[in-house]
């Protein structure tokens, strides 16, 4: 009944079928808060490992692409180069 440390196995089997059957929905066009939970860090992390990513190289600017419908433009920042240095600046809304 109970696991390591007394934790009742029961919870931990309905905790992980929970974390393996739930689906979540991606952020949407925004800039990020500086006080995601948890869960809202690893969906921006998790989109932003799947979107697409569009640089202009006139203007410096960053675009993170809506993955679902790859025409929105969800976030963006913009890159500058000073010297040997790059600098992003802060992800914000898109467009």
């Amino acid at each position: 009944m109970s696991g390591t440390g007394g934790i009742d196995v029961g919870t931990i089997t309905g905790l992980l079928d929970a974390i393996s059957t739930t689906t979540n929905t991606l952020p949407a066009q925004g800039a990020p808060t500086v006080t995601p939970t948890f869960a809202q860090a690893m969906l921006y992390l998790y989109k932003f490992a799947i979107a697409q990513m569009k640089v202009d190289s006139a203007d410096g600017s960053i675009k993170v692409i809506n993955p679902a419908d790859n025409t929105t433009v969800d976030q963006k920042t913009t890159a500058t180069l000073s010297g040997t240095v790059t600098t992003r600046a802060k992800l914000g809304t898109g467009p």
